[in-house]
């Protein structure tokens, strides 16, 4: 946007000095404006998905009828024509012009777009195992995991240890999990329906219909919600194998296309813990 900016201002200093050149970066300045909201489709798409792809054209269709009314304006307009000269008025910029901004104005809108979704993974891109050691468990994920530590807030001797894989498409994958200490009396409906509720919060889901899942032979609890504050689509599965509590958690920006459903079923469908 800064680019069209600049270029817009240029053609306002030009057009307020009556410069004779002024029309023709004026109707630069228009091409590249709307053209930047195109660009802005296509890396909204690439980065976010359709909706957010569609919002921006919107904003590019509604740039497109602006840009024809002045198009129009400074050809017919007997008061452009008078202070610039019918000549000036109605000459175009040249092509080489209009080609060098538009890709300047590619270069800086999708560019960086192109470069973050090559190095992040993506929901449809190439899912890999992921069983760490001492994790007794598996699970498929778009790409290598960030894993990370942290004692818990109640009982610092817990570690709890969090694998999470971030998509270029908005989309979250996280398995989380720790061992209660020998001490703690396991009441599994007890444990399991109290960190549900944590993990709805945490998330700010709202909270749905609870339901029986199964990985591997264990059962555990499910649910999932949308998150109108953050725009989110949230799904939760909780298990509870021997004395470690399993978090496996996807989510999508809401609402969630069949892409990421898709993706969301796939990681909640590979999880499999395996005691030793």
């Amino acid at each position: 946007m800064a680019l069209t900016s600049v270029v817009g201002a240029y053609a306002g200093w030009l057009l307020l000095f009556r410069r004779s050149t002024g029309p023709q970066v004026a109707r630069l300045a228009l091409v590249s404006s709307v053209f930047y909201f195109v660009a802005l489709s296509v890396a909204m798409g690439l980065l976010l998905g359709a909706v957010e792809a569609g919002r921006a054209l919107g904003q590019g269709l509604g740039g497109l009828i602006g840009m024809l009314f002045w198009w129009q304006y400074f050809d017919k307009s007997k008061r452009v024509a008078a202070t610039f000269g019918v000549g000036a008025a109605r000459t175009r910029p040249p092509v080489s012009h209009v080609v060098g901004v538009l890709a300047a104005v590619l270069l800086v809108t999708v560019g960086p777009v192109v470069v973050v979704s090559l190095s992040w993974p993506s929901s449809q891109g190439t899912w890999m195992r992921f069983s760490p050691e001492g994790g007794q468990f598996a699970a498929l994920l778009p790409g290598e995991p960030t894993v990370s530590y942290e004692s818990d807030a109640d009982d610092p001797s817990v570690l709890i240890t969090s694998a999470m894989v971030e998509t270029s498409d908005g989309a979250a994958f996280l398995i989380a999990y720790f061992d209660f200490p020998s001490h703690y009396d396991l009441d599994e409906g007890a444990i399991l329906g109290r960190a549900m509720d944590d993990r709805m919060a945490a998330l700010n889901l709202q909270k749905g219909r609870r339901t029986l899942v199964e990985a591997n032979g264990f059962y555990g609890v499910g649910s999932s919600g949308t998150s109108d504050s953050l725009a989110l689509d949230g799904k939760v599965r909780l298990f509870l194998v021997g004395r470690r509590l399993y978090t496996v958690i996807a989510l999508s920006p809401s609402p969630q296309s069949s892409v990421h459903s898709s993706a969301a079923q796939k990681f909640l469908a590979s999880f499999a813990p395996y005691p030793e």
